[in-house]
């Protein structure tokens, strides 16, 4: 008895909410970096941070290609903030996880500290890179959900990197940088 009518208030609910469902927008990068105004802090990032992200990528021997792509991750991971803590345990400028720092020689308590989560940030993007045979959207993307679901959803799945949602933000502000 007390399941029909559990079942009963469910198809009632259902009904009677109809008109207020919104079906699920598809994700538009360009329209969400136009909402959040994000493009307006590439100057900032690269006035306070672009002289040490060039020596950490050339001390790293980390690519032009891949240096590149980190003041924009910055802007998409913390919107500048170094003091910035994510959901996923995400730390600073580039949001790195300490599990990541550890593995790439950062202490995670120096995480808050701009130059070693930039020295952090792009180890773990440089060793991605790496382990994708030199595909830096796909390091990109990696860096974002990480290897194991790179992997599982995009290149199992045959899905190319250039179309993941991160990669798109990231390339829209290449395009904002005219970089």
């Amino acid at each position: 008895m007390k399941a029909i009518a559990f079942i009963a208030i469910l198809i009632f609910l259902a009904f009677s909410l109809k008109g207020y469902i919104v079906p699920a927008k598809r994700f538009d990068a360009k329209e969400n970096l136009a909402k959040t105004h994000n493009d307006r802090l590439i100057p900032k990032v690269h006035k306070l941070y672009g002289s040490t992200i060039a020596m950490i990528c050339r001390n790293e021997k980390v690519s032009p290609a891949l240096c590149s792509v980190i003041e924009k991750m910055i802007i998409i991971e913390s919107s500048c903030n170094p003091n910035a803590r994510k959901a996923n345990d995400g730390v600073g400028l580039l949001g790195v996880k300490p599990s990541d720092a550890i593995a790439r020689g950062v202490d995670p308590d120096s995480l808050m500290i701009p130059y070693w989560n930039l020295v952090a940030g792009i180890r773990h993007l440089n060793y991605l890179v790496n382990r994708l045979n030199g595909d830096v959207p796909g390091a990109v993307v990696a860096y974002n959900c990480g290897l194991k679901n790179y992997r599982k959803n995009y290149q199992a799945a045959g899905v190319n990197a250039t179309q993941g949602r991160y990669f798109q933000k990231v390339q829209i502000l290449a395009v904002a940088t005219n970089q």
